[in-house]
């Protein structure tokens, strides 16, 4: 399965189908936030590891971090580069500390 089953607490139904909606994307349209938006996922289903013990809910959300940040790497930061906007209109800023 390309997202595990659903619990209840924190990796939810919705958690899980906006995973899949961000997973399903055209790679080329990724932006900063769908980035950000898969590590808060990871940090959920990790949150649900600790509930419920599950061990293909901690393998999952490692590897989840891995393509998150591959994601970044391939597809966002060459737009950084680039100059174009990989920011939704609206979205925080990180700020690096």
């Amino acid at each position: 399965a390309i997202a595990p089953a659903t619990s209840s607490k924190y990796y939810t139904e919705e958690v899980r189908e906006r995973l899949l909606q961000l997973l399903s994307k055209d790679p080329n349209e990724y932006t900063l936030e769908d980035v950000r938006e898969l590590n808060r996922i990871a940090d959920l289903i990790f949150m649900e590891y600790e509930e419920t013990r599950r061990e293909e809910l901690l393998e999952y959300q490692a590897k989840l971090r891995v393509a998150a940040q591959l994601i970044k790497i391939v597809f966002v930061e060459p737009k950084i580069m680039r100059g174009e906007q990989v920011l939704k209109p609206g979205a925080p800023v990180e700020k690096k500390g």
